[in-house]
């Protein structure tokens, strides 16, 4: 690793940490026992930082997308499961602080990396339905584009109106909205399957017990 890219994944580990404001370029330096003219050579200032892991976080999460999409072994149906699980286990709190900062401190980046970042899921989630279709898992009579925004669109807001309003937990919100979407976009071939990998889904979940309970 060179040492930009050691810059890079050691200020990524202080600021999701620590969060973008208590971190400082002396903070870094010290941590990889550099001089900040050494710093300097690599970054002209900690925005020019900030933007380059903003640009590692989303190739990152596009790669999940991607990986997901392009996994042959199962249906698109057990494929959105094993996704929830993965994020259930994998969420962004421990990006917290680091998120809250940037909104707070560098509006003109979060409001850039938020414009880019919810295009992926949107894209995604086109792709999503039209391999559910092929599969004869999801209706055809769907309008792609319009089901997509649905439900990507404001999607952070409506999870956030549950849970407060519900008093769910996180996870369980999760598999509600999972749930509720499934049952959208599924046909009656799928529905079944959905049902019969649902209760397999809930079975795994009991047993491995490191989730919060999940939606029923």
């Amino acid at each position: 690793m060179d040492i930009r890219d050691s810059i890079i994944d050691t200020s990524k580990k202080l600021f999701f940490k620590y969060g973008l404001r208590s971190v400082t370029i002396d903070d870094i330096c010290s941590e990889l026992h550099i001089s900040k003219k050494t710093f300097y050579a690599h970054f002209k200032q900690k925005d020019e930082l900030i933007e380059e892991i903003l640009e590692h976080f989303r190739k990152m999460k596009e790669q999940e997308a991607m990986q997901m999409l392009s996994d042959t072994s199962s249906n698109m149906i057990d494929k959105i499961l094993s996704n929830v699980k993965l994020i259930k286990h994998f969420h962004d709190e421990k990006y917290i602080n680091f998120f809250y900062d940037l909104s707070k401190y560098y509006p003109e980046l979060m409001k850039k990396h938020k414009e880019y970042k919810e295009s992926i899921p949107y894209k995604a989630c086109c792709e999503c339905i039209l391999i559910g279709i092929r599969e004869g898992l999801f209706r055809d009579d769907l309008n792609i584009e319009a089901v997509a925004l649905l439900f990507t669109s404001k999607s952070k807001h409506t999870f956030k109106s549950i849970k407060e309003k519900t008093g769910m937990t996180i996870n369980q919100v999760m598999d509600f909205m999972v749930d509720m979407a499934i049952r959208m976009l599924a046909n009656e071939t799928g529905l079944l399957y959905y049902l019969d990998a649902r209760k397999k889904y809930i079975k795994e979940e009991a047993a491995e017990n490191k989730c919060e309970e999940i939606y029923v």
